[in-house]
């Protein structure tokens, strides 16, 4: 699964149209995370994985398929991240796509027209990484404050303390 190629290629003039296609789709994705109030520096993070995403499936966001997703979260249970980057990773993705496909924008009529392909939400529930009880670590500092806030707030609304 972490067998993938790198291989030298010429630049011809499709490839040169789908970077810029995708680079468009970055800005406008940046833009639209500004503007919902993102700070500059984690935008820039989230480029970057999804630059990455781009590398590593060795295809672009209209030809990403369920099963790129399949084996690149396969290749990172592979490399033992924990499951928090997992699922972070893999939100990541999701909400890249959900914006490429979303008729608001322009992308998934562009992509049509330039290449024919279209991009598609790629992250489903059943190839992605969900929060579990197992899978979540609360501190024991944070149940006892959980805990205290249960007593307190049973106590303050029967105005007595029961459990």
């Amino acid at each position: 699964m972490g067998d993938r190629h790198l291989r030298l290629v010429q630049p011809n003039q499709q490839q040169g149209q789908q970077n810029e296609m995708f680079n468009d789709m970055l800005r406008g994705y940046a833009t639209m995370l500004l503007a919902a109030g993102r700070d500059r520096g984690s935008v820039g993070k989230l480029l970057q994985m999804l630059r990455g995403f781009v590398v590593w499936a060795d295809a672009w966001p209209w030809e990403w398929t369920a099963q790129d997703v399949d084996e690149w979260s396969a290749d990172m249970r592979d490399r033992e991240l924990a499951l928090s980057t997992l699922r972070n990773r893999q939100g990541v993705v999701r909400r890249f796509c959900e914006y490429a496909v979303n008729p608001l924008y322009p992308w998934f009529e562009r992509c049509r027209e330039e290449f024919g392909q279209v991009p598609e939400q790629v992250c489903h529930e059943w190839n992605t990484t969900r929060i579990s009880r197992s899978t979540i670590t609360v501190p024991s500092d944070a149940r006892s404050a959980a805990t205290s806030f249960v007593l307190c707030s049973t106590t303050s609304m029967t105005g007595s303390s029961r459990w």
